[in-house]
């Protein structure tokens, strides 16, 4: 799941659907429908936006070690 996920958002950036720190509604809308309809869960976009919250917590962590 966490793959298709950062799949997503990674080409919403290659698209130029980021604004500097954030990413626009429809990217996050995006992930929550593909995630939802692939692994037959309601996935809606505060799921995906507390879900980028852990990855950069995530991400903040590995890069300090």
């Amino acid at each position: 799941m966490e793959h298709l996920f950062l799949e997503i958002l990674a080409e919403m950036v290659q698209k130029g659907n980021k604004f500097s720190n954030t990413f626009k509604a429809v990217s996050i809308n995006r992930v929550a429908v593909a995630i939802s309809e692939r692994f037959q869960v309601q996935y809606d976009a505060k799921h995906v936006e507390n879900h980028l919250r852990i990855v950069k917590n995530k991400w903040q962590i590995i890069c300090t070690i």
